[in-house]
């Protein structure tokens, strides 16, 4: 298999208290385990940090930063709409939570370029869609403006590639794409454990820990007609491989020397939840698969205070931007950006990417309002003033500008655009707030309102629209 570099990347070695650290450049997408915060912005929606959003850090090893809220859940509201018909757009659960991710990549393994809505994802709970069946845990997917969820990989493909039972539930705990022009594998880890059929050992039990892959040869791919981005189109059935056993993720998470967040050595992985490539490159040997495997990042349920372990080296501590993604003293989470008192968990979904991706953001937490009162909408990742924009013609989520989606970096904007005041930031913050008086409630009582913010970068010739968030008023 030839070992693809996804990033270019600026090299150096360092140690860290006796583990070899190698320095990456780039950023990182990520989802946890539990309620987080980062210190983006003041206490608030944006701030929260819930395992139904995706966050976005770039670590810097000479100034202070934070997680940047990417995709709050509100989101979900927006694109997937009403979609269990019970007339509430207020889905806030959406999901469960998030598991695994994967940076989108064309037929060559180049990144696709990356907005809001183009990142692929596993859903930790089912969820029914507009359109086709319902977004599985063993589905990779993403939802598409206009409220289509379109699969990097199936339920049924996962299942056929394993040997697993239709009727025995699966949960796609982690992923990661290795894609070259000569052919891909997919690597998975799944939660709890499972009996699955393995090329040349037949029948094993796998736990929640192990690695596990569908190989080059079981795939066939084609392309997304939204961005070109390649996804699998079949799979041999018992084409999968056991990469590497529980027991020995456990032997690299040992030689790595991390610590938890309370600063106790960690021996065993748990649970498995993130897998991407280590964007070093390299490769290192499965003891079950003839052919050099890259090297991977992973993270799981014992790595508390976000920590991150690399394969390189047989277990190491990885970088990225020369800041280390764990500690051999005690983990504490603010190498992704994460303040959580007392303590931060542990991260779920992982995927590289290139450095400065735009993170322009709105939440709230009031996706209800049922009576006079206030209406705030937080901004974040706004380096100028936005302007507020909204929809009062549309509740449903196919109500997208093409135009609009073809010029903008973020998220399609949605149609028609109303817009409002110009938001001022400070720190890239900022927040608006609608007064609700009795007249206006009355007036707007049963109709759902979308925003979104937006601003134009003249140096680079962009226009950044935030991900919507929808608000009804009951």
């Amino acid at each position: 298999m030839t070992t693809i570099h996804p990033i270019t990347l600026t090299l150096a070695a360092a140690l860290a208290a006796g583990s070899a650290v190698a320095q990456q450049t780039g950023g990182l997408f990520y989802t946890t385990g539990t309620l987080e915060q980062s210190n983006q912005c003041p206490p608030g929606a944006l701030a929260d940090v819930r395992r139904n959003e995706i966050q976005w850090v770039e670590p810097n090893a000479t100034a202070s930063f934070s997680s940047k809220a990417w995709l709050p859940r509100v989101s979900s509201n927006v694109v997937l709409g009403d979609h269990d018909g019970d007339g509430n757009f207020d889905e806030r659960q959406q999901f469960g939570g998030i598991d695994a991710l994967v940076h989108p990549r064309d037929k060559n393994g180049a990144r696709v370029r990356i907005d809001k809505t183009r990142l692929f994802f596993s859903p930790r709970s089912g969820e029914p869609t507009l359109f086709g069946p319902a977004f599985q845990p063993a589905d990779i997917g993403r939802v598409l403006p206009g409220g289509f969820v379109e699969r990097f990989l199936t339920a049924g493909q996962v299942h056929a590639a394993f040997g697993i039972p239709n009727n025995v539930a699966v949960d796609v705990d982690a992923a990661a794409l290795h894609l070259t022009p000569n052919g891909g594998s997919v690597y998975l880890s799944f939660e709890g454990a499972h009996a699955i059929t393995v090329a040349g050992l037949g029948v094993v039990v796998v736990g929640d820990g192990a690695i596990v892959r569908i190989p080059p040869a079981a795939i066939t791919w084609t392309l997304s007609p939204w961005d070109g981005a390649a996804i699998v189109d079949t799979v041999v059935p018992l084409s999968g491989q056991l990469v590497l056993a529980e027991s020995q993720v456990d032997t690299r998470v040992a030689n790595s020397g991390i610590r938890d967040a309370a600063g106790a050595a960690v021996t065993t992985i748990g649970d498995l939840d993130g897998l991407t490539l280590d964007p070093q490159g390299g490769t290192f040997q499965s003891p079950w698969i003839n052919a050099p495997i890259p090297h991977l990042w992973f993270c799981g349920e014992n790595l508390t205070g976000a920590g991150i372990v690399s394969t390189a080296g047989g277990g190491s501590i990885p970088a990225l931007n020369g800041v280390p993604l764990g500690s051999p003293v005690a983990t504490d989470g603010k190498q992704v950006g994460l303040y959580t008192t007392p303590s931060v968990g542990s991260l779920d979904g992982l995927a590289v990417s290139r450095g400065g991706v735009s993170h322009l953001s709105l939440d709230t937490a009031d996706t209800t309002i049922p009576g006079p009162g206030a209406l705030r909408l937080e901004i974040g990742g706004a380096p100028l003033p936005p302007t507020l924009m909204l929809d009062l013609g549309c509740n449903l989520p196919s109500c997208i500008d093409p135009f609009v989606a073809a010029l903008a970096d973020d998220f399609p904007a949605l149609y028609p655009l109303n817009f409002g005041p110009i938001v001022p930031v400070v720190g890239g913050c900022g927040s608006f707030v609608l007064p609700v008086s009795p007249a206006m409630h009355l007036v707007l009582q049963g109709q759902t309102v979308e925003f979104q913010v937006w601003y134009f970068d003249p140096a680079a010739a962009r226009l950044h629209i935030s991900n919507p968030a929808k608000v009804t008023f009951q």
